[in-house]
């Protein structure tokens, strides 16, 4: 993010009522800042939109951006991640998430490209990136050709 902004959030479901702002209601008024993230939220399973607003907005009709999410599942869960691509604007991207592993001996990791590979004129570009794994015994990439935005 060329501005490293902080925000909160809000959700609904089924267009119904808007819930939060969620930070502030948590007491943390400066909202998530550049480089953090909330805890997950539990929420029940239904179609749901998850809105950005200002830090200690004073409610959730103001949007700086929507994420669409609907769940396939009970046990769906999700990452809702804001970029910032230089002059080309912002987008409220949503990964899915899963934070069970297989054995006490495994874990999982999830890279999301969000760095500027380079600036060029009419904004920032940005190129696929690929994953290494320093001090690893191989040299090949966990992950190949990841786009800005991706996973």
């Amino acid at each position: 993010m060329p501005d490293p902004a902080a925000y909160d959030f809000c959700w609904s479901q089924a267009a119904g009522t808007w819930n939060g702002p969620v930070m502030k209601g948590f007491g943390i008024a400066a909202g998530v800042q550049y480089q953090q993230v909330s805890e997950y939220i539990p929420i029940d399973v239904a179609a749901t939109t998850v809105r950005l607003v200002s830090p200690n907005a004073a409610d959730c009709n103001t949007s700086l951006g929507d994420a669409q999410l609907a769940p396939p599942g009970p046990d769906a869960i999700y990452l809702v991640a804001l970029f910032v691509q230089g002059n080309l604007g912002s987008q409220v991207k949503v990964f899915p998430d899963e934070r069970h592993i297989s054995s006490s001996s495994h874990t999982k990791l999830r890279a999301i490209h969000a760095a500027f590979a380079g600036v060029g004129t009419g904004g920032n570009i940005t190129e696929n990136v690929d994953f290494y794994l320093s001090g690893g015994v191989t040299s090949a990439s966990l992950f190949d050709n990841v786009p800005f935005g991706g996973t």
